[in-house]
């Protein structure tokens, strides 16, 4: 009888054991899917895209000289048709000293200009038939579309009209006209020596990422304390690079007579590269590459977007880009980099 009870008890104490096993598998499993369902929603944090008016500058170190030839160079490719100053003449900032032949591009801005008139004209219209709902957002949207981009060509057409007239960038004198009637020039080939009547000039040794946002007739300031309001104009960009593997760019300076400035100084100088504009403008700490494109993830709801951006500037915890955002979208600032466009997202604050 003993032996029958003790039999029983094993018995029932393996029963709870296993029942104690299913229920901890159960648990388990439980857990398991929780946590799995917990990992398919990514949290991240968010910021807005913001638009402000914005003046793009560049920073660079440059060593002051007191250099006083200018060699002028043209900057549009042409057929000298007049030269307008003789060697010894005073200039002004501003005055032309060499004109190319311009009539090529005289004809193609006259028919872009009857075509961006035309194009004004059916815009207006389309604005008109929008209001009262005669077509659709999207007709509107390629009408207007249109005129943007025959506006972009026109402006780039004036722009290199007005590079066929050499323009004398500081006041002095002409020392040597270097091209003749009938000559051919083209970028980067010097047109005229000039004679500056400011004694002091600045050149900077530019990279390759940043001679390409300068050019000549750009302003600049110096920056360290003593020298704040002594200005700029940028006169010369260097088309190949020097024994530095370096663009050499000189800029003449102005209003430095209360500065104590001194030829070989190095002093650093903001140029700007743009006039105040609206642009739009993102953390920094948004932007990742994926697949060697730079952008951000933008929300949607519980998704995202992988948004590619060209990145115009940063501003210390900011970055000026260029893209496919408007202001007030929401970009993911943490948490970016363990999702994608697959991945749910919970927006926490």
């Amino acid at each position: 009888m003993k032996g029958l009870t003790n039999y029983i008890i094993i018995i029932l104490l393996l029963v709870l054991i296993g029942l104690t096993l299913r229920n901890n598998k159960k648990e388990l499993d439980l857990n398991t899917a929780l946590a799995e369902q917990r990992l398919d929603t990514i949290p991240v944090r968010t910021a807005k895209v913001e638009q402000r008016r914005v003046e793009r500058s560049l920073e660079l170190a440059g060593m002051i000289t007191a250099e006083q030839n200018l060699l002028l160079m043209a900057q549009a490719q042409g057929r000298v048709t007049r030269t307008l100053v003789s060697e010894g003449e005073p200039l002004d900032i501003g005055d032309i000293i060499v004109v190319l032949d311009d009539s090529y591009l005289q004809s193609e801005q006259k028919k872009l200009s009857t075509s961006l008139n035309k194009l004004s004209k059916d815009l207006r219209r389309f604005k008109i038939l929008a209001e009262s709902k005669a077509i659709t957002n999207q007709q509107l949207e390629g009408a207007q579309l249109q005129y943007d981009n025959a506006k972009t060509q026109n402006d780039i057409l004036l722009q290199r009209i007005s590079d066929t007239r050499v323009k004398s960038p500081i006041s002095g004198v002409l020392s040597k006209l270097l091209v003749e009637d009938g000559s051919m020039v083209g970028p980067g080939i010097p047109v005229a020596q000039i004679l500056s009547q400011s004694n002091f000039s600045i050149r900077f040794a530019v990279n390759d990422r940043d001679i390409i946002k300068i050019r000549a007739g750009q302003l600049l300031t110096l920056t360290e304390i003593g020298f704040q309001g002594v200005s700029g104009l940028i006169t010369q960009v260097g088309i190949s690079k020097n024994r530095m593997g370096k663009y050499d760019v000189e800029a003449t300076l102005s209003d430095y007579d209360n500065a104590p400035i001194k030829t070989d100084m190095i002093r650093n100088a903001r140029i700007i590269i743009s006039d105040s504009t609206e642009q739009l403008v993102v953390p920094l700490g948004a932007l990742l590459y994926r697949e060697d494109q730079r952008g951000v993830y933008k929300t949607k709801g519980s998704s995202v977007e992988f948004i590619p951006l060209e990145v115009l500037e940063s501003l210390s915890d900011k970055a000026i880009v260029k893209g496919d955002l408007v202001p007030n979208d929401r970009v993911v600032i943490e948490g970016q980099y363990r999702i994608n466009e697959a991945t749910e997202v919970k927006v926490v604050q």
